[in-house]
Formats: C-alpha cells, structure tokens, sequence
C-alpha cells in the first residue's frame, strides 16, 4: 500500500469512528440522570417509572408493521413515555443488528422518559426488501420509514452503522 493511499483511510476510518459515535453523544449526556431516577431510593421515583414502564417495554412491546412509498415493509416498535408534544426517538441500528439487539435495560431507561422507535433496517430481521449496498441508500430508506409513521418532529440515535445513517437522514432533512 502506497504511502499516499495510507494517509487517505487513516482520516477516513477516524472518521468513520468519530461519525458512528457522535450521534450516540447526544443522548448519553442524558442516560445516567435517567438511570439515577430509576435507581433511586425514593418511592415517589421509583412508582413513576414503574407506572411509566409496566404497559410495555423493550421486551414486551408488539412487534409493529408499516408500509412505506418505497414498497418496503417495516418491522418496528414503538413504545415509551409518551405525552402530546413530545418528540419520539429513532433508534438505527448497527450492521446486522435487529431491534431485539438493544438493550433492554437502556431502551427501557430512555423510554421512562420519552417516547422510542425500534426499526428493522430494509432487508434485516423482520423488514422486507433487499439491504442496500449504501449508506446513502439506507438512510433514503430510513426516511420512507419516518414518512410513512408521518412523523412531524423525530430524534434519532444510531449506533455504528446506524449512526452514519442517522447523519446521512439529519443531512436530507435540514
């Protein structure tokens, strides 16, 4: 490997690091509060978040299906905190990864507070469609999901890939 070739993937992997990372930055800043009222002692606490998390959870909710413009079938799930106003978040998975890939502990722990959206990447676990060969490609298809939930204000998180797809859908829609 040339020397010039060298120095153009050492940026590009950096890069594709930090990218996979970043978006998960945003809502770690807000997982260990969330943790600490789980775990604290106080009744009134722990009373909320059981009220919160006992209809459903990451283990127990419904497995969901939409279709979207793109002929696709979703597989999903959606659950949480809910409250008028209040803006689901997306979880993208990384490569591979379905939505029984998360954990349960932390999807839980968000859901106590907010409102989370579980998906099956187009071709993987129980979504229909070829899995893309893109980055690109797959953040057009996270889009067709998100439209099709008609979903006017979303948050997104991804890991690893799912981060990069994240990116790539804030990029087509700002």
């Amino acid at each position: 490997m040339s020397s010039t070739t060298l120095r153009t993937l050492i940026p590009r992997r950096t890069a594709v690091a930090v990218t996979g990372m970043s978006v998960i930055a945003a809502v770690v800043g807000t997982v260990p509060s969330m943790a600490n009222s789980v775990s604290d002692s106080s009744g009134a606490a722990r009373h909320a978040v059981t009220r919160t998390q006992s209809a459903e959870s990451a283990s127990t909710a419904p497995n969901l299906r939409v279709k979207a413009v793109n002929g696709v079938t979703y597989q999903y799930r959606r659950f949480g905190h809910s409250r008028h106003g209040s803006v689901p978040l997306v979880f993208f998975q990384h490569f591979r990864g379905t939505l029984d890939n998360w954990d349960p502990k932390l999807i839980d722990t968000i859901a106590a507070k907010r409102e989370v959206i579980l998906v099956d990447n187009v071709g993987v676990g129980g979504s229909t469609g070829t899995t893309p060969s893109t980055i690109q490609e797959m953040s057009l298809d996270a889009i067709d999901f998100i439209d099709a939930l008609k979903l006017p204000h979303y948050d997104l998180l991804g890991f690893s890939l799912g981060g990069q797809i994240a990116q790539e859908v804030a990029l087509h829609r700002r």
